[in-house]
């Protein structure tokens, strides 16, 4: 089963006109299924700081480890970052800054994506 089909079931009472014999009001319940909420809240604010907080660890490597300029630290920490992260993603399911929010990438079925995926 997709995670994307999950359904969450929720049972709502609605009050009739009727009593029963002991003054008590009679409910009607109802039964629904709504598809289930996967997401979090501030969720994208964590995934932006998560996303700057890899970029952050290869500007700081290629500043100082390699002896870049500013500039140019920030312009190659992009596609690292993206194609680091593409392989941890498929290997361990998050990068360095998404662990540090316990977060984790997953495709429809609850498996890590491929690396074209991610």
């Amino acid at each position: 089963m997709r995670i994307s089909e999950l359904k969450e079931k929720k049972i709502t009472r609605r009050a009739t006109g009727d009593f029963d014999a002991d003054g008590n009001r009679i409910y009607d319940f109802f039964e629904y299924s709504l598809p289930y909420k996967n997401s979090l809240p501030n969720l994208n604010k964590q995934r932006e700081v998560a996303k700057i907080t890899d970029m952050l660890v290869f500007f700081l490597i290629f500043f100082f480890l390699f002896r870049q300029n500013p500039l140019v630290s920030f312009l190659y920490s992009i596609p690292s970052v993206i194609i680091a992260g593409s392989i941890t993603e498929t290997i361990w399911g998050s990068t360095l800054g998404k662990k540090l929010f316990r977060m984790a990438v997953i495709d429809d079925f609850g498996k890590y994506p491929d690396f074209l995926t991610s």
